[in-house]
């Protein structure tokens, strides 16, 4: 009995575990759709490991600029194949509702992205 209590704790932690990772792929900060005029930069962490080939492709409204920085994570920092994430910063020329696309694939493969992310952001 208190050996299947055990098992039943480590595989709800394995499960909270795989489910927590999975969520990893796509952190935006900041909110959407506020309606704030603020004209205050919207971020976006996107899971990302250029090791592997793929690579994050744009697409955007008019109006919207965008500019990306890749980041190691820190505890993969001198391993090779490590990944990290792929931070964007969007920003506006003036208040209004844009739309922002962004699709993980590799360039060469004709297949479409592994992963999409997609939001419109109001400044």
């Amino acid at each position: 009995m208190l050996m299947s209590r055990k098992m039943m704790a480590v595989a709800a932690v394995a499960v909270l575990a795989a489910v927590a990772v999975s969520a990893l792929a796509f952190i935006p900060h900041g909110t959407e759709s506020t309606g704030d005029t603020s004209m205050e930069p919207f971020v976006i962490e996107l899971e990302a490991n250029p090791t592997t080939g793929y690579s994050w492709t744009y697409f955007y409204s008019d109006g919207l600029h965008v500019e990306s920085e890749y980041v190691p994570d820190p505890a993969g920092i001198g391993l090779c194949g490590a990944g990290g994430k792929q931070v964007i910063t969007l920003t506006a020329d003036e208040p209004g509702t844009y739309h922002f696309k962004a699709e993980y694939k590799r360039s060469w493969e004709t297949e479409g992205p592994v992963k999409v992310y997609e939001t419109d952001v109001t400044f």
